[in-house]
């Protein structure tokens, strides 16, 4: 087994594993709150129970304790000024 260091892949003779840097979620969560962009522009909305709610970027992060009270797998979208950046996988917005 070998690491490829340029491209974060390892190389074994019966697979090839691609190795995860950071999730999507939390790259658009990183460039909202530490590249200069304006946090106020993003939305979150959220699955609780049979309802979805959308709240601010701050607000959630507020609210999810840094992912403790509502965890990422809850996330349904992330828009940033109404463009969508995030849709979780067959989630159709209302």
């Amino acid at each position: 087994m070998t690491w490829c260091r340029g491209l974060n892949l390892i190389y074994h003779p019966h697979y090839l594993q691609t190795v995860a840097r950071k999730g999507r979620l939390e790259e658009i969560f990183s460039r909202a709150f530490h590249s200069g962009d304006d946090p106020d522009l993003y939305s979150v909305s959220y699955r609780d129970f049979n309802e979805i709610i959308e709240v601010s970027l701050q607000e959630f992060m507020k609210l999810s304790e840094n992912f403790q009270v509502i965890p990422q797998s809850r996330i349904m979208l992330v828009k940033r000024a109404g463009q969508v950046l995030y849709q979780k996988h067959g989630f159709i917005p209302p």
